[in-house]
């Protein structure tokens, strides 16, 4: 489908799936996508303190530049890209913020957990709602950062109405793209070269 409308896209995948799946993740980067880091065993922690995580996020930080990354995905604070800062000094690392909105867990997902939600929305739902949000949007140049999982986008019905939703979005102006590419845009607007090398030089 994504070949069809000539589409590249940013697959986050878990260390484990590539291993019982090599085959299918080198198709996927063979026609041009991005392969996104996802952790090994898509780790989830829920016990540790708002200050134990932001120390977390600080040595990633640090270490993602280190070794090269330019963008994370990771928080949902903002409805746009914006650059970390280190130590109040803006460096070449990316937020590229997602929101709940344009996941498809908050229409194809239950949890049992506190506090409980069983949700299902159909696909005709879910293209009313991110046509709208799409349309809003759009009319202030803003991003939408989809998250999409294949145990419930995979499915066929969803698959179409994805197909659908990336049409309209490509007829009214659209740029989709890799995370990357998307990043790689943000850096050059805030002046910084954008190479093959590792580290980048502010202009």
């Amino acid at each position: 489908m994504l070949d069809v409308h000539g589409v590249k896209a940013t697959f986050f995948i878990p260390g484990v799936v590539a291993d019982d799946y090599p085959e299918v993740v080198k198709e996927i980067a063979r026609r041009g996508h991005e392969i996104g880091f996802h952790g090994y065993f898509h780790e989830e922690s829920t016990e540790t303190t708002y200050e134990q995580e932001h120390a977390t996020m600080e040595r990633c930080e640090k270490l993602f530049l280190e070794h090269g990354y330019i963008y994370s995905s990771n928080w949902r604070n903002q409805d746009g890209p914006f650059l970390h800062s280190i130590d109040g000094k803006e460096v070449p690392l990316v937020e590229l913020p997602k929101d709940s909105i344009f996941d498809d867990t908050a229409y194809d997902f239950y949890t049992d957990s506190a506090p409980e939600r069983y949700e299902l929305k159909s696909p005709g739902e879910m293209y009313e709602i991110w046509k709208d949000e799409f349309d809003s949007l759009a009319k202030e140049g803003r991003m939408i950062n989809f998250v999409l999982h294949p145990q419930f986008m995979g499915r066929v019905s969803r698959v179409d109405m994805l197909s659908d939703l990336i049409g309209y979005m490509i007829a009214n102006g659209a740029w989709i793209d890799t995370n990357k590419a998307v990043a790689e845009r943000v850096l050059r607007s805030r002046g910084f070269d954008v190479g093959e090398e590792k580290n980048m030089q502010r202009r």
